[in-house]
């Protein structure tokens, strides 16, 4: 019965996940890396535990830069690559276009290096 309570709790816990990635702007982010695939060989979506362990929790030593919708953070995936990892300070749902927008000029200029 236990595993019962574990796993529906889980699944209510993926769901909640998933409805505040679509809710900040994730499909819209989604969208804009799959259209720029061509360009920028590794863009991938990682799960908030993945970016937490990358940054150590998100130490301020590890902060790189601000900018006007986010902190950028550096940081080491569990394959010892070095990433830059911008976090969202988003405050309101008029800023996640914006925030997306951002994202998106900075993938295709990596795309053209």
């Amino acid at each position: 019965m236990r595993w019962l309570y574990f796993s529906i709790k889980r699944r209510k816990l993926v769901k909640m996940r998933e409805k505040f990635f679509n809710q900040i702007g994730g499909l819209l982010l989604k969208q804009l890396i799959s259209s720029n695939e061509d360009g920028v060989e590794s863009t991938k979506i990682f799960s908030a535990e993945d970016l937490e362990k990358a940054t150590n929790k998100y130490v301020e030593d590890r902060i790189l830069g601000k900018g006007g919708y986010a902190t950028i953070y550096k940081g080491v995936l569990s394959d010892e690559r070095l990433v830059a990892i911008k976090k969202s300070r988003i405050m309101d749902q008029g800023q996640t276009e914006p925030f997306i927008n951002e994202i998106a000029a900075e993938l295709s200029s990596f795309g053209a290096c």
